[in-house]
């Protein structure tokens, strides 16, 4: 009889969980979405290929390290993914201030600080395809975008 409690205290977590994220993922999406901002490479390559007016010349140059770029960010999503399942174990098997899930916790850090410098490294290399006018252009939507990030509220 021991289990069925533990079963559900699980269910009643994982339920909880579940809706936290669903609702902060829709709190952020939308709140991204309205300014055209967010964390994905998506809405970058979408703005740089809607406003820039790149040249073919540009096109073709920006490919690769688009590509590049894109399998790079698969890979740190993977690993991103990896680890937090482990925070979640650390969590559910370790708990507060143990030595698992403060491994486990500098982990995901570390894998959102890379995911971070992937971005802006991908963002100073496509802007050297750029003519000035248009690097502006850019510069000043990545800082528009970190901005906004940066003043919405965290729930």
């Amino acid at each position: 009889m021991m289990r069925k409690p533990r079963f559900i205290i699980l269910v009643a977590l994982v339920a909880f969980i579940a809706g936290a994220l669903g609702c902060w993922f829709a709190l952020h999406w939308h709140a991204r979405s309205e300014h055209g901002h967010g964390a994905g490479g998506e809405n970058f390559h979408a703005w740089i290929h809607e406003n820039l007016e790149l040249s073919e010349q540009q096109e073709k140059e920006m490919h690769a390290s688009e590509a590049a770029f894109h399998k790079k960010e698969a890979q740190l999503l993977k690993e991103q993914g990896e680890a937090k399942a482990a925070l979640a174990h650390a969590v559910w098997e370790h708990g507060k201030g143990s030595p698992e899930l403060e491994t486990a916790i500098q982990r995901v850090n570390h894998i959102q600080g890379e995911m971070q410098r992937a971005s802006l490294d991908h963002f100073f290399e496509m802007k050297e395809y750029l003519e000035p006018e248009q690097a502006e252009k850019m510069l000043q939507w990545l800082h528009d975008g970190i901005q906004h990030e940066h003043e919405q509220p965290h729930h």
